[in-house]
């Protein structure tokens, strides 16, 4: 009898150790998929706006051309310009914020290289800076979207979770960095 009760005991501890971790992933998954999807949802609702703003960055890039700014600075607005089209076309969320952000910094550069005496006073690169200044993102759907992806991140990178986020690919997402200079 005993080693009967022993053998139960052993049986139901090695069905806990098994099941706890199932029955984890069975609720934690769906929990991580959601806060995921509401980054994602959260980042659509800026993506208009940022359609609009990386086009006259875009503009502002070709006034600036015509100024002889700096080669290095075009050709590295040309690279991000191309990858945020790219990014936007592979619906990939993710990749989308990294682009953006690295668009960002570069629409700021740009802003400090026309600041320069000679091209401040190109009113053709001004006037395509203002107008990529007055398209800066509104700030509620940053602000809703950085609220978005912290949530994401406390719920991937709890103690529990983290070792089914790698597991189950819920990959670091990145906070929306847009510039205030333009």
């Amino acid at each position: 009898m005993r080693r009967f009760l022993r053998r139960l005991a052993f049986a139901l501890l090695v069905g806990a150790l098994v099941a706890a971790p199932v029955i984890f992933t069975l609720t934690a998954r769906p929990d991580l998929e959601n806060a995921r999807d509401h980054v994602d949802d959260e980042w659509a609702r800026l993506q208009p706006g940022l359609a609009e703003r990386y086009a006259s960055l875009a503009a502002a890039r070709d006034a600036a051309a015509a100024t002889g700014i700096q080669a290095a600075v075009l050709d590295d607005l040309d690279r991000a310009l191309e990858d945020w089209s790219v990014r936007q076309r592979e619906d990939d969320p993710a990749a989308e914020v990294q682009a953006a952000n690295a668009l960002e910094g570069l629409g700021a550069r740009l802003a400090a290289a026309a600041a320069a005496p000679r091209l401040a006073a190109d009113e053709g690169l001004a006037f395509a800076l203002a107008v990529y200044g007055d398209r800066t993102p509104d700030a509620e759907l940053v602000s809703d979207y950085s609220d978005a992806v912290q949530s994401y991140e406390d719920s991937r990178n709890n103690a529990l979770r983290r070792p089914l986020s790698g597991l189950f690919g819920f990959e670091e997402r990145a906070e929306f960095a847009p510039s205030a200079e333009a």
